[in-house]
């Protein structure tokens, strides 16, 4: 059952929620900002706790920043992971959600093929609640500089603080990268 539709920028290409159907989104943490991301209103929706289950789509970011932004669980899916209609290559559907297992929740049901959809995955058996993984030989690569734009503010640049009491796993390895 849907319970609303939210606001996103025409033709889903602003990283704001400007929208000339309807007022700007707001961000429910400060209403002076906005939510980021043309999924803006379903980051907004999120975050204000309208519902527990939130769509957003995603090209360059419109999942990602709202959830970033509005301090949610944000996913962007592998293209094709979930269906889409019509499909275009490069954008993707997602969950936001307040919690991760929300989203693993939805992921469960959304991921499911469909005909429908050329670019649609075969069905595959993912347990998306399998949440407690190691992170051990993993590693995440953390982009500072793409090499166009405002440069990366110090704070941001510094090393994240560990916290031994945080996990009693060990944290994965992270590597900086950056344009060659």
């Amino acid at each position: 059952m849907f319970l609303a539709s939210t606001t996103m920028p025409d033709y889903g290409m602003l990283s704001s929620g400007l929208s000339s159907f309807h007022k700007l989104a707001r961000n429910p943490w400060d209403l002076r900002k906005n939510p980021g991301g043309s999924s803006a209103g379903a980051g907004a929706a999120a975050a204000a706790g309208y519902g527990p289950l939130h769509i957003g789509t995603d090209i360059g970011g419109s999942i990602r920043l709202p959830a970033g932004w509005c301090g949610v669980f944000g996913l962007k899916p592998s293209n094709g992971r979930v269906p889409i209609k019509p499909p275009y290559i490069g954008r993707v559907a997602g969950p936001m959600t307040r919690t991760v297992t929300d989203a693993a929740l939805m992921m469960q049901v959304l991921s499911h093929p469909d005909w429908r959809d050329a670019t649609s995955l075969p069905a595959q058996t993912i347990d998306w609640l399998t949440l407690d993984i190691d992170l051990k030989g993993l590693k995440i690569g953390l982009q500072l500089d793409a090499g166009w734009g405002l440069p990366t503010d110090p704070e941001v640049r510094a090393p994240p603080a560990r916290q031994p009491d945080a996990s009693s796993r060990p944290a994965p390895s992270s590597s900086r990268c950056g344009p060659s």
